[in-house]
């Protein structure tokens, strides 16, 4: 008996795993990799109309990168809806985050709007305070 106890233990422990900790566990590597793109490209982001374009290979390479990573989190959200109210309860929008992404993708660099954008998908991801050289502590 204490085997089949035990055995279904383990079901439960497995699905719980399976359903719940997967998804947590690709949003949280989702939400890793935003941050991670936004932190490389943080300096093109900065409103300088004075600054000059930079070369047409790394905007490429910026707008490719940001629109991976906000496509990821637009994909988590579709497919884990189950745990979006969830999300929300803790202020986490990953929908709102990937859109924001893909959009940041789309301006182009140095541009007038674009910090603003940064601002709104570390709110949405709830990533920690900026402390780059534009930003006093």
């Amino acid at each position: 008996m204490n085997f089949l106890w035990g055995f279904l233990g383990g079901i439960i422990a497995w699905f719980a795993t399976e359903f719940v900790g997967q998804p947590i566990k690709t949003f949280l590597a989702a939400r890793s990799e935003a941050a991670k793109v936004l932190a490389q490209y943080e300096e093109l982001d900065y409103y300088d109309p004075e600054r000059d374009p930079p070369a047409v290979e790394l905007t490429n390479e910026r707008a490719g990168a940001l629109r991976a990573a906000g496509a990821a989190l637009i994909a988590f959200a579709h497919s884990n809806q189950f745990l979006l109210s969830a999300f929300r309860r803790l202020r986490l929008s990953p929908q709102h985050a990937g859109s924001s992404l893909i959009l940041l993708s789309q301006l182009k660099p140095n541009g007038i709007n674009n910090e603003d954008q940064r601002d709104k998908i570390m709110r949405y991801l709830r990533l920690g305070r900026k402390f780059g050289k534009h930003h006093r502590i």
